[in-house]
Parts: structure tokens; sequence; C-alpha cells
């Protein structure tokens, strides 16, 4: 019986399933795409493609489900949050580090806009004289 790594390798290719590659210990990133929760909360359901910790809680996955399709944005902020709790509690991952961005710009430097990932269009800048 071969030995498996506990750890994962930047040479095994991604389309390995979960299954397959049943690591112990990983690194894994994300960045949001939206400035919503939910961006970093739905990698955690049972049925997501990224759940790498192989977390699964049907009370979660019934809270993220309905925060889905609830248009009342209080009500699914407190979805969520119950959902946060849940994670907080099970601790099925561990966040080592968070990634942050600082820039320095001129008062001068027009149009510029802070944004989640960090991506500037440089012919969307102007300096004013």
């Amino acid at each position: 019986m071969k030995e498996r790594s506990p750890f994962l390798s930047a040479n095994q290719p991604l389309a390995l399933s979960r299954k397959q590659l049943e690591p112990e210990i990983g690194s894994f990133g994300w960045a949001a795409l939206y400035n919503d929760a939910r961006e970093f909360l739905y990698f955690s359901q049972t049925s997501a493609q990224q759940n790498w910790a192989r977390f699964s809680n049907l009370d979660y996955d019934r809270l993220m489900d309905e925060a889905a399709v609830t248009s009342d944005q209080a009500k699914r902020a407190q979805l969520l949050e119950q959902g946060e709790q849940i994670l907080l509690r099970e601790l099925p991952f561990l966040p080592l580090f968070f990634n942050v961005s600082k820039n320095l710009v001129s008062t001068r430097v027009k149009g510029w806009e802070n944004n989640l990932l960090n991506i500037t269009y440089v012919k969307n800048l102007s300096l004013e004289k």
C-alpha cells in the first residue's frame, strides 16, 4: 500500500477530487469577488466543490440554502451570521493569516478606487496639476 503524504503538493493536478487527495493539512486562499459574506461562507457547504475541509453540517447547509434564496436583506444577514457561528464553534479550518493591501495614493491622483481584489486600471486614472 502506497503511503500518502499528509500535505497537498503544488504538483498535484487540481482536477483530482477531494476523495483522491484526502490531505491532513493544506493551504487554501480565497479572495471575494463581491462584497458579500456568502463569498466566504459558501465553500463550507457539504456540496461545495471548494469544501477542502470536508466539513458537513446539515444545519449549516440549511442556513446557507435559505440565505441564498431570501430577498429580505436583514433576514439574510441573520441567516449568514448563524452559519458563521456554526463555523466558529466547529472550526473545520483555521484561518492563519489574512492578506491585506496598502496603497499610498496622492490626492492629486483622480479616479482611484479601493476594491476587494486590489485591481486598478490605469486607464481610469488621471493626475491633477
